[in-house]
């Protein structure tokens, strides 16, 4: 009887305790960040409006990466199936200012050739992962 009401005891201060920790603090997303010409985030953005606007096949001709993400028509069939449609939803929400010439970033990882860029879309949600690397002079998305 005695080691239950410990129990009870110890689960009721650690969720006393649970409720008084802070909330996570909101991304700053009113930091507009506009790119440099041929930046990683100059693609990254007109990659990103022509998803928006639904221009599958120019993005894909300007800024598919041939050796990392349209490698094999089964993989650019699948982009333009599933990846692009789904994203062609949530990158309206990633471009900021009037004209949308700007991106809200919130976190760069370089690994090796890639450059990670996360992206305020939602206020509310997680930031979103953009991967790019340059093939030859440009850079192309790696993962979308």
């Amino acid at each position: 009887m005695r080691i239950l009401a410990l129990v009870i005891m110890a689960l009721s201060t650690h969720a006393t305790l649970g409720q008084a920790a802070e909330a996570p603090q909101p991304l700053n997303t009113d930091k507009v960040h506009i790119p440099q010409k041929g930046s990683a985030e100059e693609a990254l953005r007109d990659g990103l409006k022509l998803i928006a606007a639904g221009e599958f096949k120019r993005w894909r001709e300007r800024y598919c990466h041939e050796d990392k993400l349209c490698r094999t028509k089964e993989a650019t069939k699948s982009l333009f199936a599933f990846n692009l449609p789904a994203a062609q939803k949530l990158v309206a929400h990633c471009l900021r200012g009037e004209q949308d010439e700007g991106l809200s970033i919130t976190r760069r990882v370089s690994r090796g050739e890639e450059l990670k860029l996360f992206l305020a879309c939602n206020p509310k949600g997680m930031p979103r992962p953009f991967s790019l690397e340059k093939e030859g002079r440009a850079w192309k998305f790696t993962k979308i």
